[in-house]
């Protein structure tokens, strides 16, 4: 193995040296083309549009003005026209050039979700492949315009509509309605991992626990975010991907100047700014393009006072009532900055610098602060501790002894005499005192992500060589220095967090045109850096080295309907000390004008992130292990050094077939099937599991001991970690159904389905013992097995269009709710030349609307056969959720003014 790699190596060395040692071919007689642009339903020239070669670096045409767009001098050659126009679907072309005869080209687009809100975000196309650095062409595509004028508190609000698009939250999946709550994207149900965030190709906080948090999500200076499924997505850079990839691109210079400015407002005091502008110097030496939004919001709780039994000395005692009462606010602030310029080198070279800024911060939202426990869900607790009483406790019949966090008895006061509460407590008067807000008291977080980004391009005859290089770092910090509550006891100072992530890396990548076939070769290499601190005190700071090496042959003949793509990559990485020969194929067949049918298949490896490598054993505090004792399952002791972690591999096949009803209209059919070998899991294990002399003897004694005066010694109750574990095999399928059809000249019908079957195939008995919700062939929680959306389009001829979108998820949803539904309605008006004035509606109907997050009340999850009787416990189980419910109906007008 190691003997073939290196020889690749050394082959893919001497293969590039000869590429980049090509001489350009000269040039033959050029042609000039010109695209006319129209608006499909009233047959109006479109003025404000971007026509550009991909091909080409983005290469922009002259707007000749009426709708017609000019490039001058073309070689001779087969060219992808991109079509780009406010208000308009995206679409592209193909032209070929053959000599000095001019072409002529009509387009007509017609409306887009980013005038509608229609839900043509979820369009999944199979396109023809003419470059093989494309990536997959199964994917979906989602304008930036689309989002700002929808209003998305975040990126990810509108990911989660796509389909095989989950959102997930520390390890659970979910919609959480406060602004604020992280939230992680998860393809296919396979988890957080294996989804790479990237922006314009490159990892973006790779190495991070659970990814990149979509609550910083810069939406202002984006082109269009671009999600790519499966093993392949990363296309020939070969980034390890499972699921696939969600690469944020940013705004491009354009030939001629544009400029857009947004102002917006909304519920729960929700306001918008954002201002971008592109355009290049008169002599097109110079590109630019920038872009600054800034938004925030209250939230739907707004600001309030609250009292949090969690966050007081004794619940019990009504004087620290008035010291665990704090203020709750759900406001949010996010800021991004886009500054990009491209200096033309020469006839076919190019320099291009970006830097893309984002902060995003949350005041009192999540972490518990928007969690409500009522009545009925603190007497389950209340009764399980009666349940669990030991022999020892010197209260009552029928009561028990309630313990703080400190282990001291509830009645102690702060100078350890009476304070008038309660040390023994039925299960009633356990749940009137802890009952209510769940949080410990007002914190703040924040997310900062930088990127900066130099690339150099350079093409001619039929070489075209790209040199990348990139640098980022994405910071989380968490401060809750206002710990309730306030006692002066070493440790109870208050808490922080912070993590800082660096990425580093350069990719060359060269292409090399021998007509039918196209060659394409890359080397990259990549440095991930982690710095970790708990309240000022660094913790582990692991750093990982990738490399990777990449061959690729696309066989695209002329005029032959059948395309093919091979790809062989060799990527390796410090993380688990591994390497991997990968391979990858794409085949699409064109059947005819309107039909085209492709299929993927290959292999990646997913390495575990940086966050999880050289973890240490951090014990649980007996008081708390005694007050958590469950006599029918694992308890854990604290959590579990990083274990040998082995990377994750994954293999995967996709069958898509499309039917072009007209050039608007469509219809793609998508099937896939993928295998997650050692899928990580961040679980509960037991201590048979961990390495042998990971935890001594003498270290788990004092648990084992509180144990046995808990349950008995005959208990089938284990002492566990928490921590990070290869568990098993998940095996992932899908179908999927979307398309758009015209009902009638001014009105259209959009749609979506999709089944996502995502089931743990492989896992040992202990961990299935230790974590009951994991069942045996069988959905994994939270992963809904069908999401779909139906939405109807209304046009005039005025330029005033509407719609109104129905969406659908079933049971076992990220909400847990049962299958549930909900719409949204938007208008568009045209009020001047360029301006727009647009507003939407979410949650039309206020459907399943829930302000706060309720615990124990959310759908009950399915245990497997190993689950013992408590763990079927109504509200507190293992089985018990957080009804996360959806955000209330809300409303937002924008108002848009393009130029």
């Amino acid at each position: 193995m190691l003997a073939l790699t290196s020889g690749a190596r050394r082959l893919a060395g001497l293969v590039l040296a000869f590429v980049l040692g090509l001489t350009a071919q000269s040039l033959a007689t050029t042609g000039a083309l010109s695209v006319r642009i129209v608006d499909a339903l009233t047959v109006r020239p479109i003025s404000t549009a971007s026509v550009t070669l991909p091909d080409r670096h983005n290469e922009s045409a002259r707007n000749a003005g009426n709708g017609t767009y000019v490039f001058d001098s073309l070689a001779p050659g087969t060219y992808r026209i991109e079509i780009v126009a406010p208000g308009h679907e995206s679409v592209v072309r193909t032209v070929t050039i053959a000599g000095a005869i001019p072409i002529a080209l009509s387009v007509a687009l017609g409306a887009n979700d980013e005038a509608t809100q229609l839900h043509a975000i979820a369009r999944v196309t199979a396109v023809g492949q003419d470059r093989p650095d494309l990536g997959p062409s199964i994917h979906t595509t989602l304008g930036s315009e689309t989002l700002a004028d929808a209003g998305a508190f975040r990126l990810a609000d509108a990911l989660v509509e796509v389909p095989e698009l989950n959102a997930t939250e520390t390890g659970y999946t979910t919609q959480a309605n406060g602004p604020g709550s992280s939230i992680y994207m998860d393809v296919r149900g396979l988890g957080a991992i294996e989804t790479l965030s990237m922006v314009d190709g490159h990892p973006l906080g790779e190495g991070i626990d659970l990814g990149y948090n979509f609550q910083n999500a810069p939406i202002f200076g984006l082109q269009e975010t671009y999600v790519g499924y499966g093993t392949g997505a990363s296309g020939l850079a070969s980034y390890g991907t499972g699921g696939g990839i969600i690469d944020m691109r940013t705004l491009d210079p354009t030939l001629t100047p544009h400029a857009n400015v947004l102002q917006g407002f909304g519920s729960w005091g929700r306001m918008t700014t954002a201002f971008n502008a592109t355009g290049s110097t008169a002599n097109g030496s110079i590109g630019y393009a920038f872009a600054y939004g800034v938004e925030g919001s209250s939230g739907p709780l707004g600001s309030q006072q609250i009292y949090a039994p969690t966050a007081s000395w004794d619940p019990s005692s009504a004087q620290y009532i008035p010291g665990a009462t704090y203020e709750l606010t759900q406001e949010t602030l996010r800021r991004s900055f886009l500054g990009k310029l491209r200096f033309k080198l020469g006839p076919s070279s190019y320099l291009t610098l970006h830097e893309l800024s984002n902060v995003s911060t949350a005041d009192g939202t999540g972490n518990s602060d928007d969690i409500y426990e009522p009545y009925n869900v603190a007497l389950a607790q209340g009764q399980q501790r009666l349940t669990n009483k030991s022999a020892g406790d010197p209260c009552a019949a029928g009561t028990f002894t309630v313990l703080n966090e400190f282990g001291i008895p509830e009645g102690t006061g702060r100078n350890f005499g009476p304070d008038g509460g309660v040390a023994c407590q039925t299960p009633q008067q356990y749940a009137n005192f802890n009952m209510g807000w769940q949080g410990y008291g007002p914190h703040r977080v924040s997310n900062y992500a930088n990127d900066y980004d130099v690339r150099y391009d350079t093409y001619g005859g039929n070489n075209t060589f790209a040199l990348d290089t990139f640098t980022n770092a994405y910071n989380f910090f968490y401060d809750r220095t206002q710990f309730l509550p306030f006692f002066a006891t070493p440790g109870d100072t208050g808490f922080s967090l912070m993590y800082t992530v660096v990425n580093t890396g350069v990719v060359a990548m060269d292409h090399l045109d021998l007509g039918d076939n196209q060659l394409g070769f890359m080397a990259r290499y990549m440095n991930n850096t982690n710095r970790f601190a708990e309240t000022a005190t660094p913790l582990q700071a692991p750093a990982v080295n990738d490399r990777a090496f990449a061959v690729e042959d696309l066989w695209n003949p002329a005029g032959s309907p059948l395309d093919a793509r091979l790809r062989l990559s060799e990527t390796s990485s410090t993380a688990t000390d591994t390497s991997f020969l990968d391979p990858h194929a794409d085949v699409e067949y064109r059947l005819g004008a309107r039909d085209r049918a492709r299929f993927s298949a290959g292999s990646a490896a997913v390495q575990p992130p940086g966050a999880w490598l050289g973890l240490p054993f951090v014990p649980t505090p007996a008081a708390q292990f005694s007050s958590d004792i469950t006599c029918s399952g694992v308890n854990p002791i604290g959590s579990a050094p990083s274990s040998v972690l082995k990377p994750e591999r994954a293999d995967d096949a996709d069958l898509a077939y499309t039917h072009n009803w007209t050039d608007e209209d469509y219809t793609t059919v998508d099937l896939y099937t993928e295998n997650l070998f050692n899928k990580i899991y961040d679980t509960t294990i037991p201590l048979s599991q961990l390495p042998a002399g990971a935890i001594s003897a003498a270290t788990t004694a004092p648990y084992q001991a509180l144990l046995t005066g808990a349950c008995g010694a005959a208990t089938p109750a284990s002492l566990g970690a928490t921590g990070y574990v290869n568990v098993g095999r998940i095996q992932a399928r899908g179908a999927e159904l979307v398309g758009r059809q015209r009902i009638l000249p001014s009105l259209a019908l959009a749609y979506a389905w999709s089944e996502e079957s995502a089931i743990l195939r492989d896992a040992n008995v202990e961990e299935l013992e230790a974590n009951p919700t994991m069942i045996l062939n069988a959905q994994l929680p939270n992963v809904p097995m069908h999401k779909a959306s139906l939405g109807l389009q209304y046009g005039v001829p005025a330029g005033v269009a509407a719609s109104f979108t129905e969406y659908f998820v079933s049971a076992n949803n990220p909400a847990n709710l049962p299958a549930y539904d909900y719409a949204n309605a938007a208008v568009g008006i045209p009020i001047g030349h360029g301006v727009w004035l647009r507003g939407i509606v979410y949650n039309v109907f206020d459907q399943y609307a829930s302000n706060e997050q309720i615990a124990g009340l959310g759908y009950p999850l399915a245990l497997n056969s190993y689950a013992l009787p408590g763990a079927y416990l109504p509200y507190i189980g293992s089985g018990a959720t957080i009804y996360e419910g959806l955000a209330p109906r809300r409303f937002e007008v924008t108002l848009r003014v393009e130029r």
